[in-house]
């Protein structure tokens, strides 16, 4: 192999190595957040459901609520119409602010479905790249060096996947900031902490980049 190869080869891997140390910083942030706010109580004691039920009803969104166990992340399944939220029956800032976003992304199905299901796949597709990313490169710098190219390749594919996904996270962030100002009765410091956390949702799709890896290292994987 060229020197001109080996070199492009040590840039590849060093922008990828930076992403990767990015994406486990917002990781660490994104847990210190969530444990924070879910101590975070807004004054007016306001539920996740009865926030959820309110946006449902003003803003015309037609699916299905459902509580899930823990953790600090919310779905939404737009095939099944259901909107998953972790301590649902809760009064938390993280509960208000997760059914927001949830519900945001409800939103968006309802008014682009081919785009929020394209990059569904897509999201799916760069979650299965990243597994395949560390084992290609490490076989590749042990026993095959050729296919270090092919990780590189792969690892291009999961940052344009995580794009298209980002570009709805946007979205929705902002319009969820908007359901929490019309419907939460939050004062100004709460929907400014608000605002914090919906940010940190944007970043968290980082941590797909990292994936792959945690497994290798038998980490808890946290999406």
């Amino acid at each position: 192999m060229g020197v001109l190869t080996e070199n492009y080869l040590a840039i590849g891997f060093s922008f990828v190595g930076f992403f990767l140390a990015v994406s486990l910083i917002v990781r660490i942030v994104a847990d210190s957040y969530i444990r924070r706010f879910e101590e975070d109580l807004p004054d007016s004691g306001l539920t996740g459901r009865a926030f959820a039920e309110r946006v449902l009803e003003s803003e015309g969104i037609d699916v299905t609520l459902k509580e899930v166990d823990g953790g600090g992340r919310g779905e939404f399944l737009f095939e099944e119409g259901i909107v998953k939220v972790p301590g649902l029956e809760n009064s938390s800032l993280l509960t208000l602010g997760i059914s927001a976003h949830e519900l945001a992304h409800a939103s968006q199905f309802s008014r682009t479905r081919v785009l929020v299901a394209a990059t569904e796949i897509f999201e799916k597709l760069g979650l299965f790249l990243s597994y395949i990313f560390p084992v290609a490169s490490i076989v590749g710098f042990i026993f095959y060096f050729p296919l270090l190219k092919v990780a590189l390749v792969l690892y291009l594919l999961i940052l344009l996947f995580l794009l298209a996904r980002i570009t709805l996270e946007v979205d929705a962030s902002r319009k969820a900031l908007t359901y929490l100002d019309r419907h939460g009765e939050l004062t100004g410091g709460e929907l400014a902490r608000l605002k914090k956390l919906l940010g940190l949702a944007i970043l968290t799709r980082l941590t797909d980049l990292t994936a792959g890896f945690l497994v290798l290292v038998d980490m808890k994987e946290k999406r």
